[in-house]
């Protein structure tokens, strides 16, 4: 029924369907792990929430509502109310402690709209980590209706809807996203939600395949078709019946492209130095980080090809994009990285004052970029999960040490615009362990490189995620994004509004001071 037809599932048309987003707060992390990743949200008619141990309900993944019934968090509630341009958070009537991720106490918080498009990441009476962003409106549904494919995003929403849709259809799809961003377990979950689930699934990585011999790899080969060749299936008869995952689709051949687009059309496959073609009843799923486009225009990559793919596009967004999926991510490859390990005991059966480590480690971690997606994550929990064997008790563990090294080893994306970027390059300095780098040489280094933290950080031989967590620990210093409303609005009379008085008093960066002062409502050249 979708011959003929494109399906489109991309970001851009999801982000601009979500015109009636509201806030939710999503558990990143909580005591009792089924919480992890369950959501509130307001509806239209409420202008305030009140967040306590009662209320209100927080949606499961299994569809069942629960309250947080954590006992060290007040019964007497936050509140959040509207506000223009955002929320406030009001925790003076609550004896529940809200730390933010400086570490800090917080009485008030003002909550701009471009904060909470980013999300906001806060902690309750150390032990509950809770993410406010804005959210389309959800209906709830079990977030296991696919197997392996974990989040409780709009983009992991509407990719489980549409599996479930087109499961058992014989439509070709693409997968896009970057690295990293879980194609395959899409791909697989479009085969097992299907009638072919009892058939092969065969996953092949073009770009493992050595150019001379694609061809034999793909469709076969009989005895004597090359030096060394001997009667075999190949991929695309393996899969017969089934599904064939075509993953970095970016990476094949222009040679196998063609005998790919054929084969899609029609069905039919022959095999290298065979004379009888085949016809085979394959269901086939591609996936690239590739920029198709691009390479068509390169010359590298077939036009017909790509539209031949394009009955059906699931583009899945990078975790950066989609925070409120960290916490259920994280926890579940961690549980799986400790009970593999022998340490289930360490979270899955903690003991009641050990929540603070784990809450601590999950806020500080959502904050951070993930290039690597969510293949990094699990990586990443299985370094943590190792790490952990050596320590007996969970307080000997170096836990700010341990995000220290990951954010040194993520990969950050250079946020400094071209014009404010040094015309020469500078020195290479030598890697450095954040923790070894005093305060003053800190101040020192962001003075002298006007305060752009990724100057300051290549100055000073660390990465800026890492040279981020070591402005929030320290009393010492400060990020224009955590400043208040009321902080910057004094400053700004004082200085007259001139911008660069302001950055010297501040001692922030410039480029996010700007943007701070226009999300207050402030214009700011």
């Amino acid at each position: 029924m979708f011959d003929g037809q494109t399906l489109n599932f991309r970001p851009a048309a999801l982000r601009q369907a979500q015109h009636r987003q509201v806030l939710t707060s999503t558990l990143i992390f909580h005591p009792d792990l089924s919480m992890v990743g369950a959501y509130s949200q307001l509806t239209a008619s409420q202008g305030s929430w009140a967040l306590s141990r009662l209320e209100p309900g927080f949606h499961l993944s299994g569809g069942a509502v629960r309250p947080l019934a954590d006992p060290y968090v007040s019964r007497s509630g936050l509140n959040l109310s509207k506000c223009s341009g955002g929320w406030q958070l009001d925790c003076r009537n609550s004896s529940t402690q809200v730390t933010d991720l400086n570490g800090h106490t917080v009485d008030y918080l003002q909550l701009s709209d471009a904060d909470l498009s980013d999300g906001v990441v806060l902690t309750l009476s150390g032990r509950i980590v809770v993410l406010l962003h804005y959210a389309s409106p959800k209906e709830p549904v079990a977030v296991d209706s696919v197997p392996g494919l974990l989040g409780g995003s709009d983009n992991m929403s509407q990719v489980r809807s549409l599996i479930s849709n087109v499961a058992d259809l014989k439509l070709p799809v693409l997968i896009r996203g970057e690295s990293g961003t879980g194609k395959e377990v899409v791909a697989n979950g479009i085969h097992n939600a299907g009638q072919r689930r009892n058939k092969p699934f065969v996953s092949v990585n073009m770009a493992c395949i050595p150019r001379e011999l694609a061809s034999s790899e793909l469709f076969g080969s009989v005895k004597g078709a090359f030096t060394g060749a001997s009667s075999r299936d190949g991929s695309f008869q393996q899969a017969d019946g089934g599904t064939l995952f075509l993953d970095e689709l970016g990476e094949a051949p222009l040679e196998v492209q063609t005998t790919l687009l054929r084969a899609l059309e029609t069905g039919v496959v022959q095999a290298v130095g065979s004379e009888k073609p085949r016809q085979l009843d394959v269901r086939f799923v591609a996936a690239t980080d590739a920029n198709l486009e691009k390479l068509i225009g390169a010359e590298s990559f077939k036009l017909p090809l790509l539209q031949r793919l394009s009955g059906l596009v699931i583009e899945l967004l990078p975790l950066r994009e989609r925070p409120e999926d960290f916490g259920v991510l994280f926890s579940h490859f961690l549980c799986n990285a400790l009970i593999e390990t022998g340490q289930e005991h360490k979270l899955l059966h903690a003991e009641a004052d050990s929540f603070g480590y784990w809450a601590w480690l999950f806020a500080r971690c959502a904050q951070l970029n993930w290039p690597g997606n969510v293949r990094q994550l699990r990586h990443t929990a299985n370094q943590l999960a190792l790490g952990l064997m050596t320590c007996h008790r969970l307080e000997s563990f170096d836990w700010y040490g341990f995000v220290e090294g990951i954010a040194n080893e993520l990969q950050i994306k250079d946020e400094v615009p071209a014009e404010h970027k040094p015309a020469v390059e500078l020195p290479k300095v030598a890697r450095r362990k954040p923790r070894d780098i005093e305060d003053d040489e800190i101040m020192q280094a962001l003075s002298a490189s006007d305060w752009q933290i990724k100057m300051a950080a290549d100055a000073l031989g660390i990465s800026r995620a890492a040279l981020y967590l070591r402005i929030d620990a320290s009393p010492a210093l400060q990020r224009a994004s955590k400043l208040s409303e009321g902080e910057l609005q004094k400053c700004f009379e004082q200085c007259d509004g001139d911008l660069e008085l302001m950055v010297e008093r501040l001692q922030v960066s410039k480029q996010a001071l700007r943007r701070r002062l226009n999300e207050i409502g402030v214009d700011c050249p």
